[in-house]
């Protein structure tokens, strides 16, 4: 349980604070409404705890639709992405087809390079930065492989030192 809520708490804080206020003010605006009495509310219900329930209901929609708007904003500036583009085409997209996208055609988180702790693409093979061989390759045909292999599986060489990520160059 404890693994689960650090996950959540590691997502929530991708939120920016921004969107949580807006959420908060959204959400608490439409609770307000509960308080507030008027013609519309007389309308025929079967239940007098329709209207505080379909608020609270609506409230809670609202606020859930900004974070997920304000989770995907912090996504994308993460990722490298354009978070302006996207939290644009999340917002103005309808039917949840901007959420979609998104989510089909993020990029992947980036590493940071073990020897200067640069941010990189992660399908780099070397850090552009301090030239630190981040896959393993074969040093016969220079593709990448395995630290498990023992022959390259595309030119069979043996691989024996091959596979553990060195300093190019040293």
């Amino acid at each position: 349980m404890s693994e689960n809520n650090s996950w959540v708490s590691r997502q929530m804080r991708i939120i920016p604070k921004p969107a949580k206020i807006i959420a908060g003010i959204a959400a608490l605006g439409l609770l307000a409404l509960i308080l507030v009495p008027g013609k519309h509310w007389d309308l025929p219900t079967p239940h007098a705890t329709a209207r505080p329930l379909i608020l609270i209901l609506a409230a809670s929609l609202v606020a859930f639709i900004v974070l997920f708007v304000g989770y995907i904003n912090g996504d994308a500036r993460r990722r490298g992405m354009n978070a302006l583009l996207w939290t644009l085409i999340v917002i103005f997209v309808p039917n949840c087809v901007g959420f979609i996208l998104y989510f089909l055609m993020r990029k992947p988180l980036p590493v940071i390079c073990p020897q200067c702790s640069a941010s990189l693409n992660t399908e780099f093979n070397y850090c552009p930065k301090c030239n630190f061989r981040l896959t393993p390759t074969c040093s016969g045909c220079q593709r990448s492989i395995s630290p498990e292999d023992t022959y390259c599986p595309y030119c069979g060489r043996a691989v024996a030192g091959d596979a553990a990520p060195i300093r190019a160059g040293a």
